[in-house]
Formats: structure tokens, C-alpha cells, sequence
């Protein structure tokens, strides 16, 4: 059920950008074979739970992403990733394997629309965009745990949510952007009041691709 839902989000996703009329000025020198603009690239950067528990927990982390978008030519484009990421983890209760820290990782798809404004400048062209949608993240313990208070893995739905800018070069394109990721079916914590930890968190980065 989960898989097939992000499927139709990401079908219908899809199809908005491709009846979405192009964007601004395309001169010859900015136009793409697809027209509408695909693009393909891999991504870095850091990401940190927003939740005072697992915030002290864990270190910030290191996250990465492969990330299609298609329609990045149009004022609203579709986007599909794959996310991952990395936190050392120091709490009671939990040790690391054999010659390392324990640490908590994840690993995800996500969906969304990106409502964008490209604006030509020469050579480049810059682009804007906000953008909202929802995926499934697989969060997990790598390490020896021996308390009741932390599960081995928790499945989530999250909903991700951000802003950025990108700018394309000669079908290059460097990106930056900034995401917040509400979560839930939070499970995989628990409080010393019995509550669940929030298991929301941030993330910001940048992503190097090309343009079809």
C-alpha cells in the first residue's frame, strides 16, 4: 500500500510538469533535447533531528541523495530521490559493533512538486523553487542495543518540505537547497515519560547534475 501510494503520488506528480507550459525565454543557447528540462544528479550535505531527544542522542549527520527531476525548464516540475543518511549515536543502553561507533541510518524515497521561475541570465539559467512532497524513510540502529527504550528500526512516512536554488550551466547544474522532513509513526525512541521521540529533521545541501 505505501509503495503504491508514492508510486501515484510520483505518476501524478510527473504529469503536472509535463502539461505545464515552459517557463520564460529559452533562447537556443538554454534549450534542452527534452524541451521541458530532465535532470539527473547526485547530492550531499548535513541533517540534524529537529527533536530535543534524538537531537542529543546523536550527532549531526551526514546525508546523500540521488535525485531525478523532470520538468526543470516549466514553472512546476516533478521530482523522485533516493535519500540517505548517517548519525553517530552515544545513549545508554546502546554500543557499537566491533571497532566502531554505534550510529542510526536511514535510508528513503521521496516524492514531490516543485513549483520554480526560471529566470535566463546569459549562459545560465537560475531557478528559484519551493517544493513539497511525501516518502517513506527506513530508520535504523547499527550498533548492540540492549535497552528496551530503542527499537532496532522504524518505518516512517515523512512529508518533506523546502526551498533552494539551482542554476544551469551548458546542461550542468549545481543546486542548493534546504528541506525539512515532518515524520510519522515515530517509533523507534521512547521518552522517559513514555512518549515516542519526534524523529522530524533537517537537512541542507547541495547536488551536482546534468540536464537532458
Amino acid at each position: 500500500m505505501r509503495n503504491t501510494t508514492l508510486f501515484l503520488a510520483m505518476t501524478l506528480a510527473t504529469g503536472a510538469a509535463v502539461a505545464d507550459p515552459i517557463a520564460g525565454d529559452t533562447s537556443s543557447a538554454q534549450t534542452v533535447p527534452s524541451r521541458i528540462g530532465v535532470t539527473l544528479g547526485l547530492g550531499g550535505g548535513v541533517t540534524d533531528f529537529t527533536g530535543t531527544t534524538m537531537s542529543d542522542a546523536s550527532s549531526v549527520g551526514g546525508t546523500w541523495e540521488v535525485r531525478a527531476t523532470v520538468g526543470t525548464r516549466r514553472y512546476i516540475a516533478a521530482e523522485a530521490a533516493y535519500v540517505g543518511s548517517r548519525h553517530n549515536l552515544s545513549m545508554p543502553g546502546v554500543g557499537g559493533n566491533p571497532g566502531e561507533s554505534p550510529h542510526v541510518f536511514s535510508h528513503g524515497l521521496e516524492g514531490a512538486l516543485r513549483a520554480q521561475y526560471p529566470i535566463p541570465a546569459g549562459d545560465v539559467v537560475l531557478q528559484p523553487f519551493a517544493f513539497g512532497g511525501i516518502g517513506w524513510t527506513h530508520l535504523g540502529v547499527d550498533g548492540l542495543v540492549a535497552t528496551s527504550q530503542v527499537r532496532d528500526s522504524n518505518d516512517l512516512l515523512v512529508v518533506p518540505m523546502g526551498a533552494g536554488v539551482s542554476a544551469n550551466w551548458n546542461r550542468f547544474v549545481l543546486e542548493a537547497r534546504f528541506t525539512y522532513r515532518q515524520t510519522f509513526n515515530d517509533d523507534l525512541l521512547v521518552n522517559p515519560d513514555g512518549s515516542k521521540a519526534n524523529l522530524s529533521n533537517w537537512s541542507t545541501g547541495a547536488l551536482v547534475g546534468y540536464e537532458f
